[in-house]
Protein backbone atom coordinates (compact mmCIF):
# COMPACT_ATOMS: atom_id res chain seq x y z
CA UNK A 1 0.00 0.00 0.00
CA UNK A 2 2.90 2.17 0.70
CA UNK A 3 5.06 1.26 -2.19
CA UNK A 4 7.83 -0.23 -0.36
CA UNK A 5 7.59 -3.30 -1.57
CA UNK A 6 5.81 -5.44 -4.60
CA UNK A 7 2.42 -6.39 -4.89
CA UNK A 8 2.02 -9.73 -3.61
CA UNK A 9 -0.32 -12.59 -5.48
CA UNK A 10 -3.21 -11.22 -4.45
CA UNK A 11 -2.53 -8.22 -6.67
CA UNK A 12 -5.64 -9.03 -9.37
CA UNK A 13 -8.47 -8.66 -6.44
CA UNK A 14 -6.78 -5.74 -4.72
CA UNK A 15 -6.54 -3.94 -8.30
CA UNK A 16 -9.87 -4.55 -9.14
CA UNK A 17 -11.29 -4.05 -5.44
CA UNK A 18 -9.57 -0.87 -5.96
CA UNK A 19 -11.25 0.43 -9.55
CA UNK A 20 -14.75 -0.26 -7.67
CA UNK A 21 -13.57 1.67 -4.77
CA UNK A 22 -12.43 4.86 -7.43
CA UNK A 23 -15.35 4.74 -9.42
CA UNK A 24 -17.63 4.87 -5.77
CA UNK A 25 -15.65 7.95 -4.41
CA UNK A 26 -15.50 9.73 -8.28
CA UNK A 27 -19.44 9.43 -8.65
CA UNK A 28 -19.43 10.68 -4.83
CA UNK A 29 -17.42 13.54 -5.19
CA UNK A 30 -18.96 14.23 -8.88
CA UNK A 31 -22.93 14.44 -7.64
CA UNK A 32 -21.13 17.19 -4.87
CA UNK A 33 -19.21 19.00 -7.46
CA UNK A 34 -22.72 19.16 -9.68
CA UNK A 35 -24.70 20.18 -6.66
CA UNK A 36 -26.83 16.88 -6.84
CA UNK A 37 -25.82 16.17 -2.97
CA UNK A 38 -26.44 18.78 -1.09
CA UNK A 39 -23.86 20.30 1.81
CA UNK A 40 -25.29 21.90 5.18
CA UNK A 41 -23.45 24.47 6.74
CA UNK A 42 -23.49 24.92 10.56
CA UNK A 43 -24.48 28.50 12.28
CA UNK A 44 -20.51 28.86 12.79
CA UNK A 45 -17.05 29.08 11.24
CA UNK A 46 -15.94 25.97 10.26
CA UNK A 47 -11.91 24.86 9.47
CA UNK A 48 -11.62 21.03 8.23
CA UNK A 49 -8.16 19.91 8.94
CA UNK A 50 -7.67 16.44 6.43
CA UNK A 51 -5.92 14.60 4.34
CA UNK A 52 -5.37 12.32 1.01
CA UNK A 53 -4.26 8.77 2.52
CA UNK A 54 -4.97 6.71 5.44
CA UNK A 55 -3.20 7.99 8.45
CA UNK A 56 0.38 8.99 9.13
CA UNK A 57 0.36 12.89 8.25
CA UNK A 58 0.36 14.26 11.53
CA UNK A 59 -3.07 15.31 11.59
CA UNK A 60 -4.21 15.31 15.80
CA UNK A 61 -0.70 17.35 16.77
CA UNK A 62 -1.68 20.12 13.66
CA UNK A 63 -5.45 20.03 15.16
CA UNK A 64 -3.64 21.07 18.50
CA UNK A 65 -1.32 23.42 16.79
CA UNK A 66 -4.18 25.51 15.10
CA UNK A 67 -6.01 25.20 18.44
CA UNK A 68 -3.52 27.26 20.70
CA UNK A 69 -3.32 29.39 17.65
CA UNK A 70 -7.49 30.18 18.00
CA UNK A 71 -7.61 30.70 21.37
CA UNK A 72 -9.00 34.31 21.30
CA UNK A 73 -12.26 32.43 19.70
CA UNK A 74 -14.82 30.25 21.38
CA UNK A 75 -14.02 26.65 19.16
CA UNK A 76 -14.61 23.23 19.59
CA UNK A 77 -13.12 20.21 17.85
CA UNK A 78 -15.36 17.65 15.90
CA UNK A 79 -13.77 14.26 15.43
CA UNK A 80 -14.47 10.62 14.74
CA UNK A 81 -12.72 8.92 17.44
CA UNK A 82 -11.53 6.27 15.77
CA UNK A 83 -11.72 2.56 17.90
CA UNK A 84 -13.08 4.36 20.12
CA UNK A 85 -15.64 2.06 21.96
CA UNK A 86 -18.84 3.80 22.83
CA UNK A 87 -21.72 3.12 21.73
CA UNK A 88 -23.38 6.58 22.78
CA UNK A 89 -24.23 8.76 19.35
CA UNK A 90 -22.35 11.95 20.78
CA UNK A 91 -19.63 11.22 23.36
CA UNK A 92 -17.81 14.44 24.86
CA UNK A 93 -14.47 13.36 25.49
CA UNK A 94 -14.09 17.10 27.09
CA UNK A 95 -16.56 19.99 27.93
CA UNK A 96 -13.49 22.34 28.25
CA UNK A 97 -12.88 22.05 32.03
CA UNK A 98 -13.42 18.35 32.50
CA UNK A 99 -12.17 15.20 30.97
CA UNK A 100 -15.79 13.04 30.85
CA UNK A 101 -14.46 10.19 29.10
CA UNK A 102 -11.25 8.16 27.95
CA UNK A 103 -9.88 4.89 26.01
CA UNK A 104 -11.15 3.00 25.08
CA UNK A 105 -14.91 4.68 25.39
CA UNK A 106 -13.33 7.53 23.91
CA UNK A 107 -10.42 7.49 20.68
CA UNK A 108 -7.22 8.13 21.84
CA UNK A 109 -6.11 10.78 19.51
CA UNK A 110 -9.41 12.72 20.58
CA UNK A 111 -8.41 12.40 24.17
CA UNK A 112 -4.84 13.55 23.92
CA UNK A 113 -6.42 16.82 22.27
CA UNK A 114 -8.85 17.32 25.52
CA UNK A 115 -6.19 16.14 27.99
CA UNK A 116 -3.61 19.35 26.09
CA UNK A 117 -6.28 21.85 25.51
CA UNK A 118 -8.56 22.23 28.56
CA UNK A 119 -10.44 24.89 27.39
CA UNK A 120 -11.82 23.35 24.06
CA UNK A 121 -14.53 21.11 24.00
CA UNK A 122 -14.00 17.87 22.27
CA UNK A 123 -16.63 15.93 20.67
CA UNK A 124 -16.68 12.70 18.74
CA UNK A 125 -19.75 11.15 16.91
CA UNK A 126 -19.53 9.73 13.12
CA UNK A 127 -22.50 11.67 12.31
CA UNK A 128 -20.18 15.29 12.07
CA UNK A 129 -23.46 17.67 11.16
CA UNK A 130 -25.32 16.16 14.16
CA UNK A 131 -22.08 16.86 16.42
CA UNK A 132 -21.48 20.29 14.73
CA UNK A 133 -25.24 21.30 15.93
CA UNK A 134 -24.62 19.89 19.32
CA UNK A 135 -21.53 21.54 19.67
CA UNK A 136 -23.38 24.67 19.33
CA UNK A 137 -26.36 24.22 21.65
CA UNK A 138 -23.92 22.38 24.22
CA UNK A 139 -20.90 25.08 24.23
CA UNK A 140 -21.63 28.01 22.21
CA UNK A 141 -18.71 27.63 19.76
CA UNK A 142 -18.15 30.09 17.12
CA UNK A 143 -15.51 27.93 14.96
CA UNK A 144 -15.23 23.97 15.18
CA UNK A 145 -12.05 22.21 14.17
CA UNK A 146 -12.98 19.39 11.92
CA UNK A 147 -10.39 16.87 12.69
CA UNK A 148 -10.48 14.52 9.62
CA UNK A 149 -12.71 16.18 7.87
CA UNK A 150 -11.36 16.37 4.28
CA UNK A 151 -13.49 13.63 2.88
CA UNK A 152 -17.04 14.78 4.84
CA UNK A 153 -18.30 16.85 2.30
CA UNK A 154 -21.95 16.96 3.45
CA UNK A 155 -20.60 20.00 6.00
CA UNK A 156 -19.53 23.19 4.12
CA UNK A 157 -16.52 24.53 5.51
CA UNK A 158 -14.97 27.94 5.63
CA UNK A 159 -11.28 27.08 4.96
CA UNK A 160 -9.95 23.28 4.15
CA UNK A 161 -6.84 22.27 5.15
CA UNK A 162 -4.88 19.12 3.93
CA UNK A 163 -1.99 17.30 5.23
CA UNK A 164 0.72 15.57 3.01
CA UNK A 165 3.66 13.64 4.79
CA UNK A 166 6.79 14.63 3.04
CA UNK A 167 7.84 10.91 4.09
CA UNK A 168 5.41 8.75 1.64
CA UNK A 169 3.30 11.89 0.25
CA UNK A 170 0.93 9.27 -1.96
CA UNK A 171 2.21 5.56 -1.17
CA UNK A 172 2.08 3.68 -4.01
CA UNK A 173 -0.03 5.76 -5.89
CA UNK A 174 -3.24 3.56 -5.96
CA UNK A 175 -6.34 3.98 -3.64
CA UNK A 176 -7.48 2.06 -1.14
CA UNK A 177 -7.10 -1.21 -0.56
CA UNK A 178 -4.23 -1.53 -3.13
CA UNK A 179 -3.21 1.86 -2.25
CA UNK A 180 -3.08 4.65 1.11
CA UNK A 181 -4.94 6.88 -0.95
CA UNK A 182 -8.29 7.70 0.16
CA UNK A 183 -9.28 9.49 -2.98
CA UNK A 184 -6.97 10.60 -6.18
CA UNK A 185 -4.42 13.22 -5.98
CA UNK A 186 -6.49 15.49 -8.31
CA UNK A 187 -8.95 16.31 -5.21
CA UNK A 188 -6.27 18.29 -4.06
CA UNK A 189 -8.16 21.27 -5.86
CA UNK A 190 -10.88 20.98 -3.55
CA UNK A 191 -8.19 22.29 -0.51
CA UNK A 192 -7.57 26.23 0.62
CA UNK A 193 -4.13 25.39 2.10
CA UNK A 194 -1.72 22.31 1.64
CA UNK A 195 0.76 21.71 4.26
CA UNK A 196 3.53 19.59 3.92
CA UNK A 197 4.64 17.56 7.25
CA UNK A 198 7.34 15.47 8.48
CA UNK A 199 9.48 17.81 6.20
CA UNK A 200 12.83 17.23 8.34
CA UNK A 201 13.08 13.71 7.16
CA UNK A 202 13.42 14.31 3.57
CA UNK A 203 15.72 15.95 1.84
CA UNK A 204 15.21 19.80 -0.30
CA UNK A 205 15.22 17.86 -3.49
CA UNK A 206 12.14 15.78 -2.37
CA UNK A 207 10.06 18.48 -1.05
CA UNK A 208 10.65 20.72 -4.49
CA UNK A 209 9.55 17.78 -6.08
CA UNK A 210 6.08 17.49 -4.04
CA UNK A 211 5.73 20.85 -4.81
CA UNK A 212 5.46 21.05 -7.87
CA UNK A 213 3.23 17.29 -7.93
CA UNK A 214 0.75 19.45 -5.50
CA UNK A 215 1.13 22.51 -8.17
CA UNK A 216 -0.09 20.45 -10.80
CA UNK A 217 -3.17 19.56 -8.62
CA UNK A 218 -4.21 22.48 -6.93
CA UNK A 219 -3.79 26.43 -6.46
CA UNK A 220 -3.77 26.29 -2.90
CA UNK A 221 -0.65 27.96 -1.09
CA UNK A 222 1.46 25.39 0.17
CA UNK A 223 3.39 25.94 3.41
CA UNK A 224 6.32 23.00 4.71
CA UNK A 225 5.86 22.12 8.50
CA UNK A 226 7.81 19.50 11.06
CA UNK A 227 7.68 18.55 13.98
CA UNK A 228 10.04 19.31 16.80
CA UNK A 229 10.27 17.05 20.32
CA UNK A 230 9.60 20.13 22.90
CA UNK A 231 10.80 17.68 25.90
CA UNK A 232 9.73 14.56 27.96
CA UNK A 233 7.49 13.18 31.01
CA UNK A 234 6.49 10.97 33.48
CA UNK A 235 3.39 9.79 32.69
CA UNK A 236 1.99 12.12 35.91
CA UNK A 237 3.30 14.75 33.72
CA UNK A 238 6.32 15.70 35.42
CA UNK A 239 9.95 16.57 33.54
CA UNK A 240 12.36 13.97 32.79
CA UNK A 241 15.86 14.24 31.61
CA UNK A 242 16.26 11.01 29.70
CA UNK A 243 20.11 12.03 29.53
CA UNK A 244 22.28 8.76 28.44
CA UNK A 245 19.72 6.56 29.62
CA UNK A 246 19.54 3.19 27.46
CA UNK A 247 15.99 4.01 26.19
CA UNK A 248 13.60 1.40 24.41
CA UNK A 249 10.89 2.51 22.12
CA UNK A 250 7.70 1.58 21.58
CA UNK A 251 4.05 2.98 20.25
CA UNK A 252 0.95 2.42 18.01
CA UNK A 253 1.53 4.74 15.25
CA UNK A 254 0.95 5.08 11.53
CA UNK A 255 4.32 6.34 10.87
CA UNK A 256 6.67 4.79 13.62
CA UNK A 257 9.46 5.12 11.54
CA UNK A 258 9.33 8.91 11.95
CA UNK A 259 8.76 8.60 15.88
CA UNK A 260 11.95 6.87 15.90
CA UNK A 261 13.70 9.49 13.63
CA UNK A 262 12.36 12.09 15.99
CA UNK A 263 13.84 10.57 18.83
CA UNK A 264 17.31 10.44 17.68
CA UNK A 265 17.48 13.92 16.65
CA UNK A 266 16.95 14.65 20.46
CA UNK A 267 19.79 12.42 21.09
CA UNK A 268 18.11 9.28 23.13
CA UNK A 269 20.18 6.81 23.11
CA UNK A 270 17.53 3.93 21.35
CA UNK A 271 18.79 0.33 22.92
CA UNK A 272 15.76 -1.51 21.50
CA UNK A 273 12.05 -0.84 19.73
CA UNK A 274 8.81 -2.63 18.99
CA UNK A 275 6.43 -0.99 16.97
CA UNK A 276 2.53 -1.67 16.98
CA UNK A 277 -0.21 -1.05 14.43
CA UNK A 278 -1.72 2.50 14.53
CA UNK A 279 -4.00 3.05 17.40
CA UNK A 280 -3.16 -0.69 19.16
CA UNK A 281 -5.05 -1.61 22.31
CA UNK A 282 -2.72 -2.99 24.37
CA UNK A 283 -2.55 -6.22 26.01
CA UNK A 284 -1.24 -7.50 29.24
CA UNK A 285 0.52 -9.99 26.86
CA UNK A 286 1.61 -6.94 24.84
CA UNK A 287 3.16 -5.56 28.18
CA UNK A 288 5.09 -8.57 29.02
CA UNK A 289 6.72 -8.54 25.68
CA UNK A 290 7.51 -5.37 25.85
CA UNK A 291 9.42 -5.65 29.21
CA UNK A 292 11.19 -9.09 27.99
CA UNK A 293 12.49 -6.98 24.95
CA UNK A 294 13.37 -4.19 26.93
CA UNK A 295 15.31 -5.90 29.46
CA UNK A 296 16.94 -8.14 26.39
CA UNK A 297 18.88 -4.99 25.05
CA UNK A 298 19.62 -3.65 28.42
CA UNK A 299 17.09 -0.80 28.29
CA UNK A 300 16.34 1.56 31.83
CA UNK A 301 13.20 2.99 30.66
CA UNK A 302 10.79 3.46 28.41
CA UNK A 303 9.72 6.10 25.62
CA UNK A 304 6.13 5.88 23.95
CA UNK A 305 4.14 8.89 22.31
CA UNK A 306 1.73 10.89 23.60
CA UNK A 307 -0.86 9.36 21.76
CA UNK A 308 -0.13 6.00 22.93
CA UNK A 309 0.09 7.12 26.80
CA UNK A 310 -3.36 8.07 26.51
CA UNK A 311 -3.99 4.28 25.99
CA UNK A 312 -1.89 3.26 28.13
CA UNK A 313 -3.09 4.91 31.99
CA UNK A 314 -4.39 1.28 33.12
CA UNK A 315 -1.19 -0.65 32.54
CA UNK A 316 1.63 1.91 33.43
CA UNK A 317 2.16 0.04 36.75
CA UNK A 318 2.77 -3.24 35.23
CA UNK A 319 5.72 -1.73 33.11
CA UNK A 320 9.30 -3.08 34.30
CA UNK A 321 10.90 0.50 33.93
CA UNK A 322 9.43 3.90 33.93
CA UNK A 323 7.25 5.22 31.03
CA UNK A 324 8.68 8.34 29.49
CA UNK A 325 6.25 10.23 27.33
CA UNK A 326 7.75 12.39 24.40
CA UNK A 327 5.75 15.51 23.87
CA UNK A 328 6.38 17.12 20.51
CA UNK A 329 4.65 20.16 18.34
CA UNK A 330 4.14 21.45 15.03
CA UNK A 331 6.33 24.17 13.59
CA UNK A 332 5.94 25.69 10.17
CA UNK A 333 9.44 26.03 8.29
CA UNK A 334 7.81 27.79 5.33
CA UNK A 335 5.05 30.28 4.76
CA UNK A 336 4.44 30.85 8.38
CA UNK A 337 3.07 34.53 7.22
CA UNK A 338 0.88 32.97 4.37
CA UNK A 339 -0.74 30.66 7.52
CA UNK A 340 -1.00 33.71 10.00
CA UNK A 341 -2.65 35.42 6.80
CA UNK A 342 -5.61 33.11 6.70
CA UNK A 343 -6.12 32.54 10.03
CA UNK A 344 -6.20 36.50 10.43
CA UNK A 345 -8.97 36.43 7.85
CA UNK A 346 -11.09 33.32 9.85
CA UNK A 347 -11.13 35.67 12.52
CA UNK A 348 -11.71 38.77 11.06
CA UNK A 349 -14.77 36.99 8.88
CA UNK A 350 -16.04 35.74 12.49
CA UNK A 351 -16.02 39.44 13.92
CA UNK A 352 -17.66 40.90 10.48
CA UNK A 353 -20.26 38.02 11.27
CA UNK A 354 -20.96 38.82 14.97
Amino acid sequence: MRGHRSPSIFYPLLKAMEQTYKFVVWTRNWLYDIGFLKTAKPDCLVISIGNLTVGGSGKTPFVEFLARKLTNSKIGILSRGYKAQTREKIQIVSDGISLLSSPPDAGDEPYMLGKKLRNVPVVCTSEKLLGAKFMLDKFDVNIILLDDGFQTRYIARDLDIVLINAQNPFGSGSLIPLGILREPTNSLSRADLVLITNSDQVDQTSIASLKLHISKCCSAPTLVAKGVVTGFYTMSGSPVNLDDKPTFAFCGIANPDYFKRTLEIKNVKISGHHFFRDHHAFTTKDIAQINDSASRVGAKCFVTTEKDAARLAEWKDMFKFEVVVAKWKVEIVEGNDIFVSLIDDVVSSLCNEI
